[in-house]
């Protein structure tokens, strides 16, 4: 039976170092076969870390991340709340730039019919989880603007570099 011969020394390296392997008692395998089946990540930089998570509170716009100009970012999940009263309009906007253009994200509102259901204040939320990354623009903002009363907003997303 001919096995395939392992002839990456990253691999081999990775092998023995990930596998413990003592090579004063053993040899590093360098072949594939029935004995030695390695499962590993065949492209690890698909496997990403979310590394920005940015919020906010408060009455006003804001800009929740500055998307760096050498770096893609690439938003996953986003989410807005507004803590309304009965007698106040409230609302919370996420904007994004994609391919140049301000695109509106994300945007909840609270009237004040909406407010006296129930006769307390009500926090209306909304949170997006994207199946798939949404990449921004480099070098433009995500901005969050509301209107009257207190609000929150954020997002994950993580950068990759060029």
């Amino acid at each position: 039976m001919i096995m395939a011969e392992i002839h990456n020394s990253e691999l081999i390296k990775g092998i023995r170092e990930d596998a413990k392997i003592q090579t004063s008692i053993d040899d590093v395998p360098t072949q594939l076969g029935k004995t030695v089946v390695p499962v590993m990540e065949t492209n690890p930089k698909l496997f990403r870390v979310c590394d920005v998570v940015a919020s906010t509170a408060g009455f006003s716009s804001t800009t929740l991340y500055s998307v760096p100009t050498n770096k893609d970012f690439f938003l996953t999940n986003a989410w807005v709340q507004i803590d309304g009263t009965a007698d106040q309009v409230s609302e919370r906007i996420i904007t994004i730039i994609i391919n140049g253009v301000g695109v509106v994200l994300l945007r909840i509102k609270n009237n004040s019919a909406y407010a006296s259901v129930g006769g307390g204040s009500p926090s209306p939320a909304l949170a997006l989880n994207f199946s798939v990354p949404i990449k921004i623009d480099r070098g433009t903002n995500i901005v969050v603007t509301g209107a009257q009363t207190l609000g929150y907003a954020g997002i994950v997303g993580y950068t990759v570099e060029d």
